[in-house]
């Protein structure tokens, strides 16, 4: 099980398969990322709403290490851009959590060319 750091269960092994978790209110529809695989950005877009200012973004490498945390400042837009500059090519887990929400969790891949 993974937590955040008030020691709150994000997600655990069988919600790691890349599906969208059952326990999730977020709908399928409702987060795309693109484009996956990514190189040098990915936009991470909300269909129906604009973002609140407490969403978080963590990515997490295949050993379970912590690569980026992003914070949003301001509940003002649909779309999130996480630049990826700084991590090599490789499958990733992204871990988006909003207030109100329970975790998105997804697979995102990072090819560099």
């Amino acid at each position: 099980w993974h937590h955040d750091l008030t020691g709150e269960e994000i997600f655990g092994p069988e919600e790691c398969t890349g599906e969208r978790s059952e326990r999730s209110s977020f709908e399928s529809e409702d987060i795309t990322i693109s484009p996956n695989p990514a190189n040098e950005v990915i936009e991470i877009r909300k269909q129906s709403s604009v973002f609140s200012s407490s969403t978080s973004i963590m990515l997490y490498n295949h050993l379970d290490q912590s690569m980026t945390t992003y914070l949003t400042s301001a509940g003002e837009s649909n779309v999130i851009t996480l630049p990826l500059n700084n991590l090599s090519s490789g499958l990733y887990f992204l871990v988006l959590n909003e207030s109100g929400h329970h975790p998105f969790i997804s697979k995102v891949a990072v090819a560099k060319y």
